[in-house]
């Protein structure tokens, strides 16, 4: 089924919008979660790392520096 592109936009705004999914942060406060996360995902790979193939821990290494600048995904 596909969506209008309007009404797509409409909806994802509605989503955006509930305060019952989202919070509204300071962007300093973002930045820091954002790094702590990243540090969090990195540790994962280390502490499995018996448990997880060379390439996928590379992969995940990877998309991690790849985002260092911009953190975020856009909706």
């Amino acid at each position: 089924m596909a969506v209008e592109l309007h009404k797509y936009i409409e909806d994802g705004l509605i989503h955006l919008k509930d305060n019952s999914t989202y919070e509204i942060i300071s962007k300093e406060q973002a930045l820091a979660e954002a790094e702590e996360l990243q540090y969090t995902i990195c540790s994962w790979t280390i502490d499995h790392r018996y448990n997880l193939i060379k390439d996928h821990t590379a992969y995940i290494r990877k998309k991690l520096t790849d985002i260092k600048h911009d953190p975020f995904g856009y909706f």
